[in-house]
């Protein structure tokens, strides 16, 4: 019988992170179960707000590990080609505290995290809410809230109207949902098939 190769420290990392209960596999799970919305909802805004809050939960939990796997498995292509995008589009997806430059689009994520004092090691995660989701549009010089949206879906006289609403809803689907979801679940799948061979 042949000896099973002893993995080395990042192997370790990425596959616990693709097991059974790992994060990963927890978060393909829920991107999953956003596609569902995505797909039988009649709009896009509650899919987006769900897709917001289960991928800032994963960064909550595994920012640091997915930096560091990066960091680890800078030089091996048959990882990074997969690994690479898909902490690209989990940046994209996830809080704006920890988006570059590249990461950002119209659609931003305004939760906050924070140290509870200067002496506590403790970080406090604020809830992706629809106050903290903003939308940058062609048709408002700012960007704006998600709540905002709702609020005014329920007056008569207002600004925002269905066409606006319409509009947007098209641009998360195309430009968004579809782009991001997709992307997540394939290279999870493929990752999950490199780390079976380890």
């Amino acid at each position: 019988m042949k000896k099973k190769k002893k993995l080395s420290t990042e192997q370790k990392i990425l596959k616990g992170l693709l097991s059974g209960n790992g994060s990963l596999k927890r978060l393909d799970s829920d991107v999953n179960t956003v596609s569902q919305l995505h797909k039988f909802h009649k709009e896009a805004f509650d899919a987006t707000e769900r897709l917001l809050v289960v991928v800032a939960e994963f960064q909550d939990k595994c920012h640091k590990k997915m930096d560091k796997i990066k960091t680890l498995f800078k030089d091996n292509e048959e990882v990074m080609i997969h690994f690479g995008p898909l902490h690209n589009h989990i940046k994209q997806c996830g809080r704006d505290i920890w988006k570059s430059e590249k990461h950002k689009s119209f659609v931003q994520n305004k939760a906050e995290v924070s140290k509870k004092n200067l002496f506590s090691r403790k970080v406090e995660y604020g809830a992706v809410s629809p106050t903290k989701i903003l939308f940058r549009t062609d048709f408002y010089d700012n960007p704006i809230r998600l709540k905002f949206i709702h609020q005014q879906r329920e007056n008569p006289t207002s600004p925002l109207n269905e066409a606006m609403i319409k509009e947007l809803d098209n641009k998360l689907r195309e430009e968004f949902l579809n782009k991001h979801i997709s992307k997540i679940q394939e290279t999870i799948t493929a990752l999950q098939d490199i780390v079976k061979q380890w």
